[in-house]
């Protein structure tokens, strides 16, 4: 090979370099091109996103609003919690910080750890960590001494629920608590996030948005790991809205203490049958909301959740129970407007009535003898209900129940109200797929069998026949106001609809429930008040068959007890119901508080008028 072979040049080579030559310069041109778009037009946006990478926005939770009674005391406010958090970045030894937090706080360390652990399942990481909440202001003294020696310690001050009579209505206002990841997903809680503390039942929960403000926030610098370096700005919180209720302090504390010393459960509503306006809303047993205020511990949750008497219930408004004779307001009502039975109709009560092969008795076995509409509803005669029940048919007793507001909703701005059950051949078909069979008429004619009943749907029937035949919608709510004080929004009474009742023939019961109070042999003679005309009707409801006094049964096996009244006779101002779950007898358990409450309504209002 020859060296002009060596040195020899590829022809294509000149054609290569040029082509890799041109391709770097086309590169290095668009390079440059992207960086001074990027630069130039470009550069704004990044900064923003800089910015906002460095900077954090941390949550001021907003005060919520207050809770007046309808006079304008104060109920429900706000107090400050003083909470002790942990910069873990600043720890060497988590177990040996907990155990000094243990010393300052008297909190003991495996309850620290374990608030530690959950508040960093939840929280960015280099956040402070909330170890202790709602520090006693009696433990704070040592902390507040010595914390300047721990720099990975703060103190952090946040309003939290102070229900200023402690558990004076914890059904109606309602408790607190972290809003759940399926809470979220909820048309409800648009633009709620992870870690809000919402209303969960009663007040709270309906008109949580109102209530509970808008959040401000401070901004602070962090560096790329997340650290605080710097204080840019505050955004302050603004209050929620003030709301004015319905209720009246004293009268609710009073009839919560009945229920409490008596150690009953059940329930107790008070209303103005004119407005629907609730005056006093008891379930008993109740809770202390402030458990939940605090942060509720997994243990004292399931204590409660598993409470055999269900204190987390409000019984008024979800309770369902057999009505027992109270329901003799439907029969009575149904047998008059039908022309079945009028002021002077006479029918016998020998004790008992033959009805299929049956004989259905009467509470009283010796019979009433011949009866007209005002003594059966004085003495409570079975046997005459039955006839009248039997003689108008499931479909009208249906029928008028419906038009009292029995089988559906009051309406009430509560969440978890339930329906009861106003049965009719109709219901039984779609519910059961059976026929109705005309022995149960006269079971439903007395308030057994079938149907149901909630404390507040009772009330209902009864203040619709004090007024004069209007159903209106129960409010518990006057006014939201604003944190200045002035009024946002006034609520008027709903009417929901009309009574198929004549004002004579409603005349005519309301004397038999005048009777029933205060006549002799009157069933709810307890319930009496000097100078009041009360009247009401009494309901023991069956839990199981069978004549056997409730003293010789088990407790969950005891009949209910009802009593519900209105008063005075003339023009009527007041209504109460009383549930006594196991109470046996309404007369002798529920009459009672009935009267005692009506009587402590006359006295607040005497008591105000001077």
């Amino acid at each position: 090979m020859s060296d002009y072979d060596i040195k020899r040049v590829d022809p294509h080579r000149s054609v290569k370099v040029t082509l890799i030559g041109i391709v770097a310069v086309l590169l290095f041109m668009g390079l440059c091109v992207r960086l001074a778009y990027l630069q130039l037009y470009m550069g704004e946006t990044f900064r923003i996103l800089s910015e906002n990478n460095r900077i954090r926005f941390v949550k001021v939770p907003a005060p919520r609003g207050m809770f007046f009674d309808r006079h304008g005391r104060v109920v429900v406010d706000n107090r400050p919690s003083f909470d002790v958090k942990l910069a873990t970045e600043y720890v060497e030894n988590i177990d040996d910080a907990l155990a000094n937090v243990s010393k300052l706080t008297g909190v003991e360390a495996g309850i620290l750890k374990t608030n530690l652990k959950r508040e960093k399942d939840k929280n960015p990481k280099y956040r402070p960590l909330t170890v202790v909440r709602d520090l006693p202001k009696d433990d704070m003294a040592p902390l507040i001494s010595r914390i300047h020696r721990y720099p990975a310690l703060e103190l952090e001050v946040l309003p939290i629920r102070n229900y200023v009579y402690g558990p004076l209505a914890p059904h109606l206002f309602g408790y607190m608590g972290e809003i759940g990841d399926d809470e979220l997903e909820l048309e409800k809680y648009r633009g709620y996030k992870t870690g809000d503390i919402i209303g969960k039942s009663g007040i709270e929960e309906q008109w949580d948005r109102e209530i509970r403000g808008v959040d401000g926030g401070i901004q602070m610098e962090v560096d790329s790991t997340g650290r605080e370096l710097k204080f840019l700005g505050k955004v302050d919180p603004v209050p929620g809205n003030n709301f004015v209720l319905t209720i009246d302090l004293e009268l609710q504390e009073f009839a919560r203490r009945l229920m409490e010393e008596n150690d009953y459960a059940g329930a107790v509503i008070a209303m103005d049958p004119r407005s629907f306006e609730i005056l006093a809303m008891v379930s008993a047993p109740g809770f202390d909301p402030a458990t939940f205020a605090k942060g509720i511990s997994a243990d004292e949750w399931k204590a409660l959740v598993n409470h055999p008497r269900h204190p987390l219930e409000n019984k008024g408004i979800s309770g369902q129970y057999p009505p027992g004779s109270t329901y003799k307001l439907i029969t009575a009502t149904a047998g008059l407007e039908e022309g079945f039975i009028d002021i002077d109709k006479k029918l016998y009560c020998p004790g008992y009535y033959r009805f299929g092969g049956r004989a259905f008795a009467c509470w009283k076995a010796g019979g009433h003898g011949g009866i007209k509409i005002h003594r059966a509803i004085v003495e409570s005669c079975d046997v005459f209900f039955y006839q009248v029940g039997n003689g108008v048919g499931i479909e009208g007793l249906s029928r008028y129940g419906d038009s009292y507001g029995f089988g559906k909703l009051t309406g009430i701005k509560l969440s978890n109200e339930k329906v009861g059950i106003n049965p009719s051949p109709k219901w039984k078909k779609d519910y059961f797929g059976q026929p109705w069979y005309p022995g149960e008429t006269i079971s439903c004619s007395i308030g057994q069998g079938y149907t149901l009943v909630t404390p507040l749907q009772l009330l209902v029937a009864f203040s619709a026949a004090a007024n004069g035949g209007t159903v209106y919608e129960p409010m518990i709510v006057r006014k939201i106001l604003s944190p200045e004080g002035e009024t946002i929004e006034e609520f008027k009474k709903v009417k929901r609809g009309e009574v198929l009742v004549s004002p004579e023939n409603l005349e005519i019961l309301k004397s038999g429930f005048y009777g029933g109070v205060n006549e002799p042999h009157g069933t709810g003679w307890r319930a009496r008040v000097k100078d009041k005309n009360v009247c009401g009707k009494t309901g023991t409801a069956q839990v199981i068959t069978g004549r056997m006094s409730s003293k010789y049964l088990p407790y969950e096996l005891r009949d209910h007890a009802w009593f519900v009244a209105f008063a005075p006779l003339e023009k009527p101002e007041i209504a109460v119901v009383v549930l006594v779950e196991h109470g046996g007898f309404g007369g002798t358990a529920a009459s009672p508080i009935v009267g005692e409450v009506i009587k402590k309504y006359f006295e607040l209002k005497e008591r105000k008028r001077r």
